[in-house]
This record gives structure tokens, C-alpha cells and sequence, in this order.
């Protein structure tokens, strides 16, 4: 088994409706319609990824048996290039600091959206 590491739009769904809403600021829920939120092109290829050498990008979060982190917490705690290549395995991969920076940007992407992003990793 790989070590899978994905991102993940999460909404809520309303009951009477059966469609995505989300809290406006006076506690009310607002539908939502996702049919705008597609991610640029040039970052799809980073949605959902597999290798060894994510592990520089999680190492935080799983001392603390997290395996799920909202984006805004995950950019927090970003490794540096000098972090991820520090990591010997990155090399097996097709991972280079062009990916690195792209990854990056997509998670910074999926902030400027209204509606909320988890980081989701295997283990």
C-alpha cells in the first residue's frame, strides 16, 4: 500500500434540501452552488498524490495521530524544498521543486475559495 495523500472539499449538506449550504454570518444556511469551484489546470495533477516522500509534508500532524487538517493548518506548517529533498525518497518519485511549488499553490487556490478544504494522508 502507497502512502496517498489527497485534498478534499468539504461542505455540508442540508437536510430539507439534500444540497450544500454553508453558515452565513448571521447563523442562517445559504445554498451553495459548487458548480463555479474547479481547480485550475496546470495544480489538477496535484489533488491527489502518492509517494513515500509526502511523509516531509505530514510529519507534524502525525506525531499527533492527525491524518486529516484543514488547508489553512496545513500551509502552516509548509515544509521548505531544503525540508522535502532532506528526505532522500522525494528522488525515487517524479517530484521536483517545480511540484513542490505547484503543490503549494494549490492549496493557497483552495483558501481563496468559500468553502472549506481538508489535507487527507493514508497514515
Amino acid at each position: 500500500m502507497g502512502f496517498d495523500l489527497y485534498v478534499q472539499l468539504v461542505l455540508h449538506m442540508c437536510p430539507k434540501e439534500g444540497k450544500p449550504f454553508y453558515y452565513s454570518r448571521d447563523d442562517f444556511k445559504k445554498l451553495y452552488d459548487i458548480s463555479p469551484i474547479v481547480v485550475p489546470t496546470h495544480l489538477c495533477k496535484y489533488v491527489e498524490l502518492r509517494g513515500h516522500f509526502l511523509h516531509a509534508y505530514t510529519r507534524r500532524f502525525n506525531e499527533q495521530d492527525r491524518f486529516v487538517v484543514e488547508v489553512c493548518e496545513f500551509l502552516e506548517d509548509f515544509p521548505s524544498w531544503e525540508d522535502v529533498v532532506a528526505d532522500d525518497s522525494y528522488s525515487i518519485y517524479d517530484w521536483e521543486e517545480k511540484d513542490h511549488t505547484l503543490f503549494k499553490e494549490l492549496l493557497e487556490w483552495c483558501q481563496t475559495q468559500n468553502v472549506f478544504f481538508n489535507v487527507n494522508w493514508s497514515y
